[in-house]
C-alpha cells in the first residue's frame, strides 16, 4: 500500500539516536516535532540563541517554517487534522521508533509558541490516542501565560494527555528575563515561574531549559527550576 504524504508538510527532525534491532543491525530514530504555528510571545528561542545559530538542514525545519508562512498569508490555521496525518504518516514509514506498545513521545514545537495553539493540540492529541493509546506527547513553550488563565491551561493539557512540558525558563531574575525574553503579551518573569509551578502541581513532568546567553548565571537559573518544580533542567548552546 503506498504512503499517503500529508496535505501540508509540519514536521521536523532533530536528536538521532542509534538502537539496536533483534537481528543485530542499528537503526536510526530521531525525534519527531510538529510545528503547529509561528506565533511567538516574545522574542523566540531561535532568536535567543543568537544570530548565528540555524537549525540543522537536514532536519525539515526551513521547510516547515516556509509552509507555516505560506498558510498565515492565506489566513489559514494547523488543524487537529493537520496533526493527526503528520502522526500517521510516521507511523507508516516507520520513522517514529516503537518498542513493544510503547512509542517515543512526539513534540509540539517550531518557530512560535506551541501553548497558543492548545486547543488544537488538545484536539489531536485526544483523536491520536483513540487508535495509539500509549502514544506520549511533550510541549514546548515560554511558559508565557497569564496567571488568571493558568489552572485552565494546565487543565487542558491534562485533558490532552500531555506528558511533558518543556518550558524555557531563560534567566533567574526579572531584569535578565526581560532582556532575553522581552514578552509581547503582558505576560512576566513571574507569570513564567507561576506557570512551571502549577504545570509541576499537576503531575505532568516539567523541563526547564536556558540559552547560554553572555552573562547569564547558568546555576542560578537551574536552582530556580528545581525549586519551582521542575524534574529536570538543560541548556542550549548560544551562536554570536
Amino acid at each position: 500500500m503506498a504512503l499517503v504524504l500529508p496535505r501540508r508538510m509540519l514536521t521536523y527532525w532533530l536528536k538521532a539516536s542509534a538502537v539496536q534491532q533483534q537481528d543485530g543491525t542499528v537503526q536510526l530514530f530521531d525525534r519527531m516535532y510538529i510545528a503547529v504555528t509561528n506565533k511567538s510571545l516574545g522574542r523566540s528561542l531561535i532568536q535567543q540563541r543568537g544570530p548565528g545559530f540555524e537549525m540543522p538542514a537536514q532536519s525539515g525545519f526551513g521547510a516547515v517554517c516556509e509552509t507555516l508562512s505560506q498558510m498565515a498569508n492565506a489566513g489559514e490555521s494547523v488543524t487537529a487534522t493537520d496533526i493527526q496525518e503528520q502522526v500517521e504518516y510516521a507511523f507508516a514509514s516507520q520513522r517514529i521508533r516503537v518498542d513493544s506498545m510503547e512509542s517515543e513521545d512526539i513534540s509540539f514545537g517550531g518557530p512560535g509558541d506551541a501553548i497558543t495553539e492548545l486547543d488544537t493540540i488538545v484536539e489531536a492529541c485526544q483523536q491520536i490516542k483513540q487508535s495509539r493509546h500509549g502514544q506520549g506527547f511533550r510541549l514546548l513553550t515560554s511558559g508565557l501565560v497569564p496567571p488568571a488563565e493558568t489552572e485552565l491551561v494546565v487543565g487542558k493539557l491534562q485533558d490532552a494527555g500531555i506528558d511533558r512540558v518543556t518550558v524555557h525558563l531563560a534567566a533567574a531574575n526579572p531584569k535578565k528575563f526581560n532582556e532575553l525574553v522581552a514578552p509581547t503579551n503582558g505576560c512576566s518573569f513571574n507569570d513564567v515561574c507561576t506557570f512551571v509551578a502549577s504545570v509541576a502541581d499537576s503531575g505532568i513532568e516539567v523541563e526547564c531549559t536556558a540559552v547560554k546567553a553572555p552573562g547569564l548565571r547558568v546555576r542560578e537559573v537551574s536552582a530556580l527550576a528545581t525549586s519551582l518544580g521542575a524534574s529536570s533542567f538543560k541548556t542550549r548552546s548560544f551562536h554570536p
